[in-house]
Protein backbone atom coordinates (compact mmCIF):
# COMPACT_ATOMS: atom_id res chain seq x y z
CA UNK A 1 0.00 0.00 0.00
CA UNK A 2 1.58 3.23 -1.09
CA UNK A 3 0.60 6.70 0.03
CA UNK A 4 0.86 8.77 -3.13
CA UNK A 5 2.10 12.32 -2.90
CA UNK A 6 0.95 15.32 -4.88
CA UNK A 7 1.87 14.62 -8.46
CA UNK A 8 2.74 18.25 -9.16
CA UNK A 9 6.43 19.05 -9.22
CA UNK A 10 7.58 20.84 -6.09
CA UNK A 11 9.52 24.09 -6.12
CA UNK A 12 13.31 23.59 -5.97
CA UNK A 13 13.57 25.08 -2.49
CA UNK A 14 10.57 23.30 -1.00
CA UNK A 15 11.07 21.62 2.33
CA UNK A 16 11.36 17.83 2.61
CA UNK A 17 8.40 15.67 1.74
CA UNK A 18 7.64 12.28 3.19
CA UNK A 19 6.71 9.32 1.09
CA UNK A 20 5.29 6.46 3.11
CA UNK A 21 5.01 2.90 1.95
CA UNK A 22 2.90 0.73 4.21
CA UNK A 23 1.52 -2.77 4.11
CA UNK A 24 -0.97 -4.25 6.51
CA UNK A 25 0.48 -7.64 7.43
CA UNK A 26 -0.97 -10.06 9.96
CA UNK A 27 -3.09 -7.41 11.59
CA UNK A 28 -0.22 -4.96 11.98
CA UNK A 29 1.01 -2.07 9.88
CA UNK A 30 4.52 -2.09 8.54
CA UNK A 31 5.69 1.30 7.32
CA UNK A 32 8.64 2.53 5.33
CA UNK A 33 9.46 6.22 5.35
CA UNK A 34 11.77 8.13 3.08
CA UNK A 35 12.51 11.84 3.30
CA UNK A 36 13.43 13.60 0.10
CA UNK A 37 13.87 17.15 -1.04
CA UNK A 38 12.28 18.74 -4.05
CA UNK A 39 13.54 18.44 -7.61
CA UNK A 40 17.15 19.63 -7.28
CA UNK A 41 17.71 17.76 -4.01
CA UNK A 42 15.90 14.50 -4.67
CA UNK A 43 18.17 11.46 -4.30
CA UNK A 44 18.72 9.67 -7.56
CA UNK A 45 17.24 6.22 -7.89
CA UNK A 46 20.13 4.19 -9.30
CA UNK A 47 19.36 2.74 -12.69
CA UNK A 48 19.40 -1.07 -12.24
CA UNK A 49 22.40 -2.65 -13.90
CA UNK A 50 21.32 -6.30 -13.89
CA UNK A 51 22.25 -7.90 -17.20
CA UNK A 52 19.28 -8.78 -19.36
CA UNK A 53 20.65 -12.24 -20.12
CA UNK A 54 20.60 -13.09 -16.40
CA UNK A 55 17.03 -11.90 -15.94
CA UNK A 56 15.74 -13.79 -18.93
CA UNK A 57 16.19 -17.04 -17.02
CA UNK A 58 13.13 -16.19 -14.91
CA UNK A 59 11.73 -13.02 -16.43
CA UNK A 60 8.26 -12.82 -17.87
CA UNK A 61 9.22 -9.81 -19.93
CA UNK A 62 11.05 -9.83 -23.23
CA UNK A 63 14.29 -7.81 -23.43
CA UNK A 64 12.45 -5.20 -25.46
CA UNK A 65 9.63 -4.93 -22.92
CA UNK A 66 12.14 -4.71 -20.08
CA UNK A 67 14.09 -1.95 -21.77
CA UNK A 68 10.89 -0.04 -22.49
CA UNK A 69 9.68 -0.34 -18.88
CA UNK A 70 13.06 0.73 -17.50
CA UNK A 71 12.99 3.80 -19.71
CA UNK A 72 9.47 4.65 -18.57
CA UNK A 73 10.41 4.40 -14.89
CA UNK A 74 13.54 6.50 -15.37
CA UNK A 75 11.58 9.30 -17.03
CA UNK A 76 8.95 9.63 -14.28
CA UNK A 77 9.48 12.95 -12.49
CA UNK A 78 7.42 12.35 -9.35
CA UNK A 79 9.67 10.50 -6.93
CA UNK A 80 6.95 8.41 -5.25
CA UNK A 81 5.55 7.31 -8.61
CA UNK A 82 9.05 6.46 -9.84
CA UNK A 83 9.61 4.25 -6.77
CA UNK A 84 6.32 2.46 -7.40
CA UNK A 85 7.24 1.99 -11.05
CA UNK A 86 10.52 0.25 -10.28
CA UNK A 87 8.84 -1.88 -7.60
CA UNK A 88 6.17 -3.16 -9.95
CA UNK A 89 8.73 -3.72 -12.69
CA UNK A 90 10.76 -5.89 -10.31
CA UNK A 91 7.67 -8.01 -9.62
CA UNK A 92 6.84 -8.42 -13.32
CA UNK A 93 10.43 -9.19 -14.27
CA UNK A 94 11.02 -11.55 -11.31
CA UNK A 95 14.18 -9.61 -10.47
CA UNK A 96 14.59 -8.32 -6.88
CA UNK A 97 17.68 -6.40 -8.02
CA UNK A 98 15.32 -3.94 -9.72
CA UNK A 99 13.66 -3.07 -6.41
CA UNK A 100 14.08 0.58 -5.37
CA UNK A 101 15.94 1.43 -2.18
CA UNK A 102 12.76 2.77 -0.61
CA UNK A 103 10.70 -0.25 0.41
CA UNK A 104 13.33 -2.71 -0.84
CA UNK A 105 12.45 -5.41 1.71
CA UNK A 106 8.74 -5.24 0.87
CA UNK A 107 9.45 -5.24 -2.85
CA UNK A 108 11.72 -8.30 -2.60
CA UNK A 109 9.06 -10.03 -0.53
CA UNK A 110 6.45 -9.38 -3.25
CA UNK A 111 8.80 -10.67 -5.96
CA UNK A 112 9.43 -13.89 -4.07
CA UNK A 113 5.81 -14.50 -3.09
CA UNK A 114 4.53 -13.97 -6.64
CA UNK A 115 7.08 -16.23 -8.34
CA UNK A 116 7.85 -19.06 -5.89
CA UNK A 117 6.49 -22.50 -6.77
CA UNK A 118 6.20 -23.44 -3.09
CA UNK A 119 2.73 -23.50 -1.53
CA UNK A 120 1.25 -23.17 -5.00
CA UNK A 121 -2.04 -24.58 -3.73
CA UNK A 122 -2.66 -21.23 -2.04
CA UNK A 123 -3.64 -18.87 -4.88
CA UNK A 124 -2.76 -15.18 -4.61
CA UNK A 125 -3.28 -12.16 -6.80
CA UNK A 126 -0.17 -10.40 -8.04
CA UNK A 127 0.89 -7.95 -5.32
CA UNK A 128 0.94 -4.31 -6.38
CA UNK A 129 3.83 -2.16 -5.20
CA UNK A 130 1.67 0.91 -4.86
CA UNK A 131 -1.68 1.97 -3.55
CA UNK A 132 -3.62 -1.22 -2.89
CA UNK A 133 -6.36 -1.72 -0.29
CA UNK A 134 -7.29 -5.20 -1.44
CA UNK A 135 -7.57 -6.88 1.95
CA UNK A 136 -8.24 -10.24 0.32
CA UNK A 137 -4.84 -10.08 -1.39
CA UNK A 138 -3.18 -9.25 1.91
CA UNK A 139 -4.90 -12.16 3.65
CA UNK A 140 -3.87 -14.54 0.88
CA UNK A 141 -0.28 -13.33 1.20
CA UNK A 142 -0.41 -13.98 4.93
CA UNK A 143 -1.74 -17.50 4.38
CA UNK A 144 0.96 -18.30 1.85
CA UNK A 145 3.62 -16.80 4.10
CA UNK A 146 2.53 -19.03 7.00
CA UNK A 147 2.68 -22.04 4.69
CA UNK A 148 6.21 -21.11 3.60
CA UNK A 149 7.27 -20.53 7.18
CA UNK A 150 6.03 -23.99 8.14
CA UNK A 151 8.02 -25.54 5.29
CA UNK A 152 11.15 -23.58 6.22
CA UNK A 153 10.96 -24.72 9.85
CA UNK A 154 10.15 -28.34 9.00
CA UNK A 155 13.02 -28.53 6.49
CA UNK A 156 15.30 -26.36 8.71
CA UNK A 157 15.87 -24.02 5.78
CA UNK A 158 17.03 -20.69 7.20
CA UNK A 159 17.64 -19.34 3.68
CA UNK A 160 13.96 -19.77 2.84
CA UNK A 161 13.12 -17.88 6.03
CA UNK A 162 14.98 -14.83 4.73
CA UNK A 163 12.26 -14.26 2.13
CA UNK A 164 9.40 -13.99 4.62
CA UNK A 165 9.54 -10.27 5.38
CA UNK A 166 8.16 -9.58 8.91
CA UNK A 167 8.28 -13.30 9.78
CA UNK A 168 11.86 -13.75 8.62
CA UNK A 169 13.60 -13.16 11.97
CA UNK A 170 11.27 -15.41 13.95
CA UNK A 171 11.55 -18.13 11.31
CA UNK A 172 15.36 -17.95 11.17
CA UNK A 173 15.68 -18.01 14.95
CA UNK A 174 13.36 -21.01 15.20
CA UNK A 175 15.49 -22.88 12.66
CA UNK A 176 18.70 -21.83 14.40
CA UNK A 177 17.43 -23.23 17.70
CA UNK A 178 16.42 -26.49 15.98
CA UNK A 179 19.87 -26.76 14.42
CA UNK A 180 21.61 -25.57 17.59
CA UNK A 181 23.54 -23.21 15.32
CA UNK A 182 23.96 -19.56 16.44
CA UNK A 183 25.22 -18.60 12.98
CA UNK A 184 21.68 -19.19 11.68
CA UNK A 185 20.16 -16.66 14.08
CA UNK A 186 18.80 -13.54 12.41
CA UNK A 187 20.52 -10.15 12.47
CA UNK A 188 17.96 -9.26 15.15
CA UNK A 189 18.67 -12.25 17.38
CA UNK A 190 16.58 -11.32 20.41
CA UNK A 191 17.03 -14.34 22.65
CA UNK A 192 18.21 -16.73 19.92
CA UNK A 193 21.96 -16.80 20.58
CA UNK A 194 21.49 -16.67 24.35
CA UNK A 195 19.19 -19.70 24.30
CA UNK A 196 21.72 -21.68 22.28
CA UNK A 197 24.51 -20.60 24.64
CA UNK A 198 22.45 -21.75 27.64
CA UNK A 199 21.60 -25.03 25.95
CA UNK A 200 25.28 -25.71 25.29
CA UNK A 201 26.43 -24.20 28.60
CA UNK A 202 28.89 -22.14 26.56
CA UNK A 203 29.20 -18.49 27.56
CA UNK A 204 31.56 -17.79 24.66
CA UNK A 205 28.60 -18.14 22.26
CA UNK A 206 26.82 -15.42 24.17
CA UNK A 207 29.91 -13.19 24.21
CA UNK A 208 30.38 -13.59 20.46
CA UNK A 209 27.07 -11.82 19.83
CA UNK A 210 26.25 -9.76 22.91
CA UNK A 211 27.96 -7.47 25.39
CA UNK A 212 30.50 -9.48 27.43
CA UNK A 213 29.60 -7.90 30.75
CA UNK A 214 25.91 -8.67 30.26
CA UNK A 215 26.71 -12.27 29.37
CA UNK A 216 28.81 -12.68 32.50
CA UNK A 217 26.06 -11.15 34.64
CA UNK A 218 23.16 -13.13 33.20
CA UNK A 219 24.66 -16.45 32.14
CA UNK A 220 24.91 -18.02 35.59
CA UNK A 221 21.39 -16.83 36.47
CA UNK A 222 19.83 -18.28 33.34
CA UNK A 223 21.85 -21.50 33.24
CA UNK A 224 19.88 -23.63 35.75
CA UNK A 225 17.35 -25.46 33.62
CA UNK A 226 15.03 -25.94 36.57
CA UNK A 227 14.30 -22.21 36.77
CA UNK A 228 11.75 -20.41 34.64
CA UNK A 229 12.52 -16.88 33.47
CA UNK A 230 10.66 -14.22 31.59
CA UNK A 231 11.85 -14.17 27.98
CA UNK A 232 12.93 -10.55 28.42
CA UNK A 233 15.73 -11.80 30.68
CA UNK A 234 17.49 -13.16 27.59
CA UNK A 235 17.53 -9.80 25.87
CA UNK A 236 20.34 -7.33 26.66
CA UNK A 237 19.23 -4.02 28.21
CA UNK A 238 19.37 -0.84 26.14
CA UNK A 239 22.61 1.16 26.03
CA UNK A 240 22.34 4.69 27.41
CA UNK A 241 24.86 7.35 26.49
CA UNK A 242 27.25 8.12 29.34
CA UNK A 243 29.23 10.89 27.67
CA UNK A 244 28.59 13.89 25.45
CA UNK A 245 25.28 15.70 25.88
CA UNK A 246 24.11 13.14 28.44
CA UNK A 247 27.34 12.82 30.43
CA UNK A 248 27.06 11.34 33.90
CA UNK A 249 28.00 13.90 36.54
CA UNK A 250 28.91 12.29 39.86
CA UNK A 251 31.44 13.42 42.45
CA UNK A 252 32.45 9.82 43.07
CA UNK A 253 33.67 9.13 39.54
CA UNK A 254 36.65 6.79 39.67
CA UNK A 255 39.53 7.46 40.22
CA UNK A 256 38.99 9.69 43.24
CA UNK A 257 40.41 10.52 46.66
CA UNK A 258 38.62 7.59 48.27
CA UNK A 259 39.93 4.82 46.06
CA UNK A 260 43.53 4.12 45.14
CA UNK A 261 42.51 1.31 42.78
CA UNK A 262 43.87 -1.56 44.84
CA UNK A 263 42.28 -4.86 43.73
CA UNK A 264 39.69 -2.89 41.77
CA UNK A 265 39.05 -5.62 39.19
CA UNK A 266 38.28 -8.85 41.10
CA UNK A 267 38.80 -11.54 38.48
CA UNK A 268 35.81 -13.72 39.28
CA UNK A 269 33.12 -11.05 39.51
CA UNK A 270 34.38 -8.00 37.61
CA UNK A 271 37.24 -8.86 35.24
CA UNK A 272 38.81 -5.88 33.51
CA UNK A 273 38.15 -7.47 30.11
CA UNK A 274 34.40 -7.16 30.76
CA UNK A 275 33.86 -4.13 32.98
CA UNK A 276 34.74 -0.47 33.38
CA UNK A 277 35.31 0.95 36.90
CA UNK A 278 32.85 3.85 37.04
CA UNK A 279 32.37 4.97 40.67
CA UNK A 280 33.82 4.48 44.16
CA UNK A 281 31.64 5.67 47.07
CA UNK A 282 32.91 5.42 50.68
CA UNK A 283 30.73 3.91 53.41
CA UNK A 284 30.20 6.10 56.47
CA UNK A 285 30.94 3.74 59.35
CA UNK A 286 33.63 1.49 57.93
CA UNK A 287 36.58 1.66 55.61
CA UNK A 288 34.64 -0.15 52.89
CA UNK A 289 33.88 1.17 49.41
CA UNK A 290 30.90 0.76 47.13
CA UNK A 291 32.52 0.13 43.77
CA UNK A 292 30.28 0.52 40.74
CA UNK A 293 31.23 -1.09 37.44
CA UNK A 294 29.59 -0.56 34.06
CA UNK A 295 29.67 -2.61 30.89
CA UNK A 296 31.15 0.43 29.07
CA UNK A 297 32.45 3.92 29.73
CA UNK A 298 30.40 5.39 26.89
CA UNK A 299 27.14 3.50 26.45
CA UNK A 300 25.94 1.98 29.71
CA UNK A 301 23.37 -0.80 29.76
CA UNK A 302 24.07 -2.35 33.16
CA UNK A 303 25.93 -1.74 36.39
CA UNK A 304 27.55 -4.20 38.79
CA UNK A 305 27.70 -3.16 42.46
CA UNK A 306 30.51 -4.53 44.62
CA UNK A 307 31.36 -3.86 48.27
CA UNK A 308 35.12 -3.75 48.76
CA UNK A 309 36.63 -4.07 52.23
CA UNK A 310 39.89 -2.17 52.41
CA UNK A 311 40.86 -3.88 55.67
CA UNK A 312 40.57 -7.45 54.34
CA UNK A 313 41.09 -6.52 50.66
CA UNK A 314 38.09 -8.62 49.65
CA UNK A 315 35.21 -7.93 47.25
CA UNK A 316 31.57 -8.90 47.76
CA UNK A 317 29.04 -8.87 44.92
CA UNK A 318 25.91 -6.92 45.92
CA UNK A 319 24.07 -7.25 42.63
CA UNK A 320 23.44 -5.80 39.21
CA UNK A 321 21.25 -3.02 37.82
CA UNK A 322 20.08 -2.81 34.23
CA UNK A 323 18.65 0.04 32.19
CA UNK A 324 14.90 0.45 31.94
CA UNK A 325 12.87 1.47 28.91
CA UNK A 326 9.36 2.65 28.20
CA UNK A 327 7.52 4.39 25.40
CA UNK A 328 10.09 6.85 23.99
CA UNK A 329 12.22 6.95 27.14
CA UNK A 330 15.07 5.05 28.78
CA UNK A 331 17.21 5.40 31.86
CA UNK A 332 19.37 3.65 34.44
CA UNK A 333 19.71 4.23 38.17
CA UNK A 334 23.21 5.44 39.16
CA UNK A 335 24.32 5.33 42.84
CA UNK A 336 24.99 8.81 44.25
CA UNK A 337 25.34 8.20 48.01
CA UNK A 338 25.07 5.76 50.93
CA UNK A 339 22.76 6.53 53.86
CA UNK A 340 24.30 7.26 57.25
CA UNK A 341 23.49 3.76 58.56
CA UNK A 342 25.45 2.19 55.65
CA UNK A 343 22.48 -0.05 54.83
CA UNK A 344 20.89 1.90 51.95
CA UNK A 345 22.13 3.10 48.58
CA UNK A 346 20.65 6.27 47.09
CA UNK A 347 20.21 6.49 43.31
CA UNK A 348 19.56 9.17 40.73
CA UNK A 349 18.36 8.18 37.26
CA UNK A 350 20.57 8.89 34.27
CA UNK A 351 18.13 9.29 31.40
CA UNK A 352 18.83 8.53 27.75
CA UNK A 353 18.01 10.80 24.83
CA UNK A 354 14.18 10.89 24.69
CA UNK A 355 12.02 10.11 21.71
CA UNK A 356 8.97 12.17 20.78
CA UNK A 357 7.00 12.82 23.93
CA UNK A 358 9.54 11.03 26.13
CA UNK A 359 11.30 14.11 27.47
CA UNK A 360 8.77 14.59 30.26
CA UNK A 361 9.43 11.11 31.67
CA UNK A 362 12.02 10.62 34.39
CA UNK A 363 12.80 7.73 36.72
CA UNK A 364 13.90 10.30 39.30
CA UNK A 365 15.40 9.21 42.62
CA UNK A 366 15.34 5.82 44.33
CA UNK A 367 16.84 3.85 47.19
CA UNK A 368 17.79 0.24 47.83
CA UNK A 369 18.24 -1.61 51.11
CA UNK A 370 21.40 -3.65 51.54
CA UNK A 371 19.64 -5.56 54.31
CA UNK A 372 17.85 -7.82 51.84
CA UNK A 373 15.80 -9.62 54.48
CA UNK A 374 14.03 -6.34 55.30
CA UNK A 375 12.85 -5.75 51.72
CA UNK A 376 13.14 -9.25 50.30
CA UNK A 377 10.09 -8.93 48.07
CA UNK A 378 11.30 -5.73 46.39
CA UNK A 379 15.04 -6.36 46.32
CA UNK A 380 15.25 -8.09 42.94
CA UNK A 381 13.18 -8.15 39.77
CA UNK A 382 12.11 -11.32 37.93
CA UNK A 383 15.43 -11.50 36.09
CA UNK A 384 17.55 -11.25 39.22
CA UNK A 385 18.55 -7.60 38.82
CA UNK A 386 18.56 -5.23 41.77
CA UNK A 387 15.30 -3.29 41.86
CA UNK A 388 15.69 0.17 43.48
CA UNK A 389 12.48 1.60 44.93
CA UNK A 390 11.51 4.95 43.43
CA UNK A 391 11.07 7.91 45.78
CA UNK A 392 9.93 10.65 43.39
CA UNK A 393 10.91 12.57 40.27
CA UNK A 394 12.60 15.16 42.49
CA UNK A 395 13.91 14.58 46.03
CA UNK A 396 15.75 16.77 48.57
CA UNK A 397 17.98 14.73 50.89
CA UNK A 398 19.28 15.63 54.33
CA UNK A 399 20.61 14.05 57.54
CA UNK A 400 23.39 12.40 55.55
CA UNK A 401 21.03 10.86 53.00
CA UNK A 402 18.90 9.15 55.63
CA UNK A 403 15.85 11.39 55.05
CA UNK A 404 14.32 13.21 52.11
CA UNK A 405 11.52 15.56 51.12
CA UNK A 406 9.66 15.18 47.84
CA UNK A 407 6.56 16.40 46.02
CA UNK A 408 3.40 14.57 45.12
CA UNK A 409 0.20 15.45 43.31
CA UNK A 410 -2.79 15.15 45.64
CA UNK A 411 -6.54 15.67 45.42
CA UNK A 412 -6.39 19.17 46.87
CA UNK A 413 -5.90 20.35 43.28
CA UNK A 414 -7.33 18.91 40.05
CA UNK A 415 -5.05 16.31 38.43
CA UNK A 416 -2.87 17.21 35.46
CA UNK A 417 -4.91 16.89 32.28
CA UNK A 418 -2.03 16.03 29.96
CA UNK A 419 1.15 13.92 30.16
CA UNK A 420 4.13 15.83 31.48
CA UNK A 421 4.75 17.70 34.73
CA UNK A 422 2.44 17.06 37.62
CA UNK A 423 1.33 19.63 40.19
CA UNK A 424 3.51 19.84 43.31
CA UNK A 425 0.44 19.97 45.50
CA UNK A 426 1.92 18.32 48.60
CA UNK A 427 5.30 18.17 50.34
CA UNK A 428 6.03 14.70 51.66
CA UNK A 429 8.72 13.13 53.84
CA UNK A 430 10.46 9.76 53.72
CA UNK A 431 12.81 8.16 56.23
CA UNK A 432 15.12 6.07 54.06
CA UNK A 433 16.23 3.90 56.98
CA UNK A 434 12.76 2.96 58.25
CA UNK A 435 10.81 3.46 54.96
CA UNK A 436 8.30 5.65 56.86
CA UNK A 437 6.53 8.25 54.72
CA UNK A 438 4.13 11.03 55.68
CA UNK A 439 2.64 14.24 54.32
CA UNK A 440 4.12 17.44 55.76
CA UNK A 441 1.99 20.02 53.97
CA UNK A 442 -1.11 19.93 51.80
CA UNK A 443 -3.51 22.87 51.44
CA UNK A 444 -6.57 23.47 49.22
CA UNK A 445 -5.78 24.80 45.72
CA UNK A 446 -2.10 25.31 46.56
CA UNK A 447 1.14 24.19 44.96
CA UNK A 448 4.66 24.32 46.39
CA UNK A 449 8.24 24.85 45.33
CA UNK A 450 11.09 23.92 47.71
CA UNK A 451 13.87 26.54 47.89
CA UNK A 452 16.33 24.73 50.17
CA UNK A 453 16.74 22.65 53.30
CA UNK A 454 18.42 24.42 56.22
CA UNK A 455 19.58 21.58 58.44
CA UNK A 456 21.28 23.92 60.93
CA UNK A 457 18.00 25.71 61.59
CA UNK A 458 15.96 22.54 61.16
CA UNK A 459 13.61 23.97 58.52
CA UNK A 460 12.75 23.65 54.85
CA UNK A 461 12.23 26.94 53.01
CA UNK A 462 9.69 26.89 50.22
CA UNK A 463 7.32 28.93 48.07
CA UNK A 464 3.58 28.49 47.88
CA UNK A 465 1.08 29.95 45.44
CA UNK A 466 -2.50 29.36 44.26
CA UNK A 467 -3.06 26.50 41.85
CA UNK A 468 -3.79 27.42 38.25
CA UNK A 469 -4.56 25.03 35.41
CA UNK A 470 -1.25 25.43 33.58
CA UNK A 471 0.96 26.52 36.48
CA UNK A 472 3.48 23.92 37.64
CA UNK A 473 5.76 26.26 39.65
CA UNK A 474 5.32 29.49 41.57
CA UNK A 475 6.02 32.75 39.70
CA UNK A 476 8.82 35.01 40.94
CA UNK A 477 6.72 38.12 41.45
CA UNK A 478 3.06 38.49 40.66
CA UNK A 479 1.82 39.03 44.22
CA UNK A 480 0.51 35.47 44.60
CA UNK A 481 3.69 33.75 45.81
CA UNK A 482 4.57 33.45 49.50
CA UNK A 483 7.98 32.54 50.97
CA UNK A 484 7.44 30.17 53.89
CA UNK A 485 9.11 27.49 56.02
CA UNK A 486 8.16 24.48 58.12
CA UNK A 487 10.16 22.38 60.57
CA UNK A 488 11.98 19.30 59.35
CA UNK A 489 10.88 15.92 60.77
Amino acid sequence: MFNHLNRERSAPRAIGIIAVLALVVGGGVLAYQHYYMAEKEQPDIPTPTTEVSTMLLKAKLTPEELAQRLSECKNIQDYSDQVACYGNLAIDANDPNLCPELGSALCRYFVFMWHTDLCSDIPIKKPIFGFDKDQATLRDLDNKKECLKKIAIETKNAELCENLFDEAADCQNTVALELNDPSKCSDFPGDCVMKIAIKNKDITLCESKYDKAWCLVQFSKLLPESKAYDQSCYKPPLDIEASGSYEIKNKYRYPNAYDSGLNDYPTEIAPKSHFYHLLSIPFNNSNSLLRVYSNSNRDIALLRLIKYSRSSETSELLGDIRSETGSNWSGIYIPIAISKDDNHIIFEAHMGAPGAGGGSVTMGYAYLSLASAQFASAQYDDCGYLNPKKIANQAYFYDNFSKALFYSEEKNVPPSEQPGPYYNSAIKFINIITAETKTLLEEPNTIYEIINIDEESGVVNFKSCPWQKYRFSCPVSDGSTQIRFINLP
